[in-house]
């Protein structure tokens, strides 16, 4: 079984850092980052967020799955009204962590540790942005650090060593060919699923497998 999850698209900045609006869902898509012009996992790999060894993201995918298998972490680059979209790779996950199983670290102070530069980061980011928009952002930031567990979302869902993640983002994957879910969840495909893929495409996925 192969398991896909979607990131959030980061327009050069290596998924360390938000980068604004670009190439990120239409409004016509009911995706968070349609709505508020960035998505928690544009810090995946922020260098700030390792502590102790250990990397502190947010995949949306896990929310709705947990996950503990390798995961082929993607993404879709939205090119522009009646334009094709691109679906690439990010990378590998092969071993990481769901938030409630840490026992040495409680949401509440990693929030309150690294909000303040998430803040000010998504603030440069979306500078370009009315200001009411850049405010909706502001305060989803806000809600998710003030998470209750079960309630709201948190900033942070998973953490992972960085051997554990290998960073491939340049291979091209049709969007078309993948599945029909282009939205957040994990995806899953088997051998009987994979079979119906472009040659292509399976050796993509097989080679990352």
């Amino acid at each position: 079984m192969i398991f896909l999850a979607r990131m959030t698209y980061n327009y050069n900045n290596n998924w360390e850092k938000p980068s604004g609006p670009n190439y990120k869902s239409t409004d016509n898509d009911q995706a968070f980052e349609a709505k508020f012009k960035f998505g928690f996992e544009e810090w995946f790999r922020c260098k700030r967020h390792e502590i102790n060894g250990l990397q502190y993201a947010y995949i949306e995918s896990l929310e709705s799955y947990h996950c503990e298998s390798k995961i082929i972490l993607h993404t879709i680059r939205h090119n522009g009204k009646n334009k094709k979209s691109d679906r690439k790779l990010v990378g590998v996950l092969y071993k990481s962590e769901y938030y409630t199983d840490w026992n040495d670290i409680t949401l509440d102070a990693l929030s309150n540790a690294l909000y303040g530069e998430m803040k000010t980061e998504l603030k440069d980011a979306l500078k370009i942005l009315p200001i009411y928009e850049q405010q909706l952002a502001i305060n989803q930031l806000n809600i998710h650090k003030n998470s209750i567990s079960g309630k709201d979302k948190p900033l942070f869902n998973v953490r992972f060593k960085k051997e554990d993640f290998n960073y491939i983002f340049s291979k091209k994957i049709d969007s078309t060919l993948i599945t029909k879910n282009n939205r957040f969840g994990i995806e899953k495909i088997d051998d009987e699923i994979l079979e119906r893929y472009p040659y292509s495409i399976q050796e993509i996925l097989l080679s990352v497998r």
